[in-house]
Parts: C-alpha cells; structure tokens; sequence
C-alpha cells in the first residue's frame, strides 16, 4: 500500500509544480516568468515574446526550464543605449540575478511538490494520515532529485550553439551586429570629422562652376530612409547635419526592425537635431514607431498631410503594413499596396495646390506615381539612386542603416546611404541636383555621385572621398 501512496504522490508532485509552478522575478533590466515542465530532454527555453524563442540542451534531466521575459526596464535599456556598457558586465549581471533567484525558486517547487503529493494521495486513496504524508514526501524528493540532477549537469555554454524559433531565426545576425558594429562605432566616430572636412571640400570645389549648379544659398533636403535600428546611421546624420548646412531631413521609414517600443531608443538623438524632420512609416514600422516619432521635437510624422517645411511643399504616406500597433508580419499584400496608390491618388487630387515633394518608403509604390508629384523620395529596396520619368524625379535614398542586421549576414556588405537634394530658393520646388553619398565597408570609405536636374539627369561626377 505504501508503494501506490508514493508512486500517487510523485505524480501529483510533478502536477503541482507543473501547473502551479510559475514565479516572476525582476532582473534588473528585465523581468521574467520562470516555469518547468516535464519534457524527453533537458533543455532550457528563452521566451521573448512575440520575438521568438531561443532554446539550448543545458541539462540532461528531462525537464524543460522556460525563462518568458514579460517586461523591460525601458528607463534601464535606454541609459544602456546611451552608455554602450561591456557586454559582460551585462550578462554578468543578469546572471548574478538568476542565480540569486534560483534558490527562491526551488524551495518554491518543493513545497508545491510536497502539497502537491500531499493532496493527490488524499484524494485518490483511502488510508492513514502517514500514507499521504508519505506521498508527499516522496513526491517532494523526486522533484529534488529532478532540480539537483539539472543543477549538476547544467551547461550554460550550451547557449553557443541554440536553436531559434520565430523571427528570432535572425538572432545570428543581429549578434554580430552587436558584437562587431558597435565594436566598430567608436573607431567611426573618431573618423567623422575628417569625413566631413573632405565632403566640404568636395561640394566646395564642385560649387558655382557651370550653368546654374547648386550654390551655398540654395536649399538642402537630406533624404534618410532604412535606419533598421543601427547607431552608426543616427550618428552619421548627426554629424552630416551639424557640420553641413541642412534645411531639412526627409526619413522615408524602416527606423526600426520590428516596430516595438524597445526599438524607440534608437530614435532619442534625432530629435535632439535642430533642424525640422519629416517620417513616414516603414512596413518595419507601426503605430507604436509613428507615436515615438511625433513625441520628438521637430519631428512630424506624415501620413496622407501636407506640410510646409523650408519653402517646400511636402506629402507623405507610411506604408499600408505599418497601420498595425506592435510587432506583427512586415509583409504587404499587392492588394495593401493598389489600396495605398488608391489613396495617394485620391489625396493627391484633393490638395489645394501640388506638392513639390512625395514621400512614400515603397519603390513599388514609388514608381506608381509617375506625372503626378515632381519629385518622389523612397527607399525599401536598399538601391540608392536617382532616374527620371514622365516628369517625375525618383530618388531611392537606399539604406542609411546599411540595412541593420543584415549588414553582417551579407558577403560583400551593404553600404550606408543618403542623398542631398538641392532645390533653388528662386524657382520654388524646382530641383538642381541629387548627390548620392554611400560609405562601403564600417571603417568609412565614402564615394558621392553627383546627378545634375537642371535640365536634362545626368551623373556629373563620381569621386572617391578619404
């Protein structure tokens, strides 16, 4: 009789600490739901939810240890943002936090597996109080032995090689991008000023030579779009905009991957700029992204509005996917985007007088609108460039972020880019040039092509900048 109260009071242990057997922590920058179940081999889940699961073979006890991040510390990510701490000191940290919680933890499981014996024998079985006491106490020693078997063998150089699930199948790449693109930040940014002393020159000796080239005077529009969430982009243009005298940043979207609110704190130094900036929403994007972006000073967020910016006239529209609140599929369907020419057609007609400027992140949706706005800015495909037609100035600023993550997940690499735009302050709206600016490779290596508009487009010049 004894034997069936104890083989009863280790299943109803396992049942209990099963069911019953999640606690919540608070990790300094995090704070994370902890729960086991029984599972064929010992392994130990990250959830971060909605991103995705990272999961590696740390024990060899057959139980499975989910460690669900519910909430992060915003206030904490963003100083980390800002100082950029040793990536040790970070996961020591955070480590020093589990360990501490672990025991907390297990004392929890063992009393839940002691009640949980406890009550399955009482239920289930007539008999003497010492049975299901019994019963409990067994039960509770074979979850002990469980945690203790998974304690001793644990391996946390298991996480060297995980499996992930989710969008989190680009984790790879985005730990590299942490790892060597921020490694490379600082290196870059003590290269900026002489990047932009030799850009001056260069604009210098294209200056006032020929029929009716840009001038000093003239209006300048840098044209920004795919920042996926690199620093070294938000950095570049920062520096560009400080030592260059712009008028106005016109972002065509992708500011984040994701389209989070961890994903805001990317955003934090463009609104330290003093020179007014106007967004539309990338299929990265979301409303979460767009209500960011409007809390910043002098930034303005389009989305179907005109705005008067530098004597321009400018019209913008986000893309169809970036409607949703959150993370979510970054994938627009043809019929979003025949429903988004729709609406910018209508939008179009209905303005009191025609844009100078449209701005929409899609080529695909950018190539729609051919004869309708003089000059349309986008991004998307991560191909700078300029092209005319139909009377209409397509300019792809490609991707100023050189495409986040993915950067490292490419042989050849992306390069950063951006375009300057030079509209005459005596014709409204009519623009002079583009010049394309692109650096190859994270130690810097700039080249800028020069498109003429003044009549007929032309590639004026190409030169490499050192």
């Amino acid at each position: 009789m004894w034997l069936l109260h104890l083989v009863v009071g280790i299943l109803g242990a396992v049942l209990a600490v099963w069911i019953f057997g999640q606690a919540t922590y608070s990790w300094g920058v995090a704070r994370a739901r902890v729960s086991v179940a029984p599972a064929r081999r010992g392994e130990t889940t990250i959830a971060l939810t909605p991103v995705g699961e990272v999961t590696a073979r740390t024990h060899r006890v057959p139980v499975r240890v989910v460690v669900a991040l519910e909430r992060l510390n915003l206030p904490a990510l963003r100083r980390m943002a800002q100082d950029l701490p040793d990536a040790g000191t970070v996961v020591a940290d955070l480590e020093r936090r589990a360990v501490g919680s672990a025991g907390h933890y297990a004392l929890r499981l063992l009393l839940l597996a002691l009640m949980g014996g406890i009550l399955a024998s009482a239920l289930l079985l007539r008999g003497w109080h010492w049975g299901h006491l019994l019963a409990g106490v067994g039960g509770a020693l074979a979850v002990g032995l469980l945690l203790l078997g998974a304690a001793r063998t644990f391996d946390r150089s298991a996480f060297a090689s995980p499996r992930y699930t989710g969008p989190l199948a680009e984790a790879p790449g985005a730990i590299r991008f942490a790892r060597d693109g921020l490694a490379r930040l600082s290196r870059l940014r003590g290269k900026m000023d002489n990047i932009a002393e030799s850009l001056r020159a260069f604009y210098t000796s294209l200056g006032d030579s020929g029929a009716r080239l840009p001038r000093e005077e003239d209006l300048r529009v840098l044209h920004v779009s795919d920042i996926h969430n690199n620093p070294i982009a938000v950095d570049f243009i920062r520096q560009f905009t400080r030592r260059f005298r712009i008028d106005l940043i016109a972002n065509t979207g992708d500011l984040t991957d994701y389209g989070t609110e961890v994903e805001d704190t990317v955003l934090r130094p463009l609104g330290e700029l003093d020179v007014p900036q106007l967004f539309v929403a990338g299929n990265h994007d979301s409303q979460t992204t767009v209500r960011a972006v409007d809390r910043l000073p002098r930034v303005r967020a389009l989305d179907g509005e005109m705005a008067r910016v530098a004597g321009l006239r400018v019209v913008g529209w986000g893309d169809p996917v970036s409607q949703r609140t959150g993370y979510g599929s970054v994938d627009p369907t043809p019929g979003d985007l025949d429903a988004l020419e729709r609406r910018i057609r209508k939008g179009l007609a209905e303005l009191p007088e025609p844009p100078d400027i449209a701005l929409v992140h899609s080529h695909r949706v950018a190539q729609r609108l051919e004869g309708l706005v003089s000059v349309v800015l986008y991004g998307h495909d991560h191909r700078p460039g300029v092209r005319r037609g139909g009377g209409t100035v397509f300019v792809d600023a490609g991707t100023t972020g050189a495409a986040g993550a993915r950067y490292f997940q490419a042989r050849e690499g992306v390069p950063y880019s951006a375009v300057v735009l030079h509209f005459s302050r005596e014709e409204r709206g009519h623009l002079l040039a583009a010049d394309v600016l692109q650096m190859r490779g994270p130690e810097g290596e700039f080249t800028l092509q020069r498109y003429t508009l003044n009549g007929e487009l032309a590639a004026e010049t190409r030169a490499p900048v050192p």
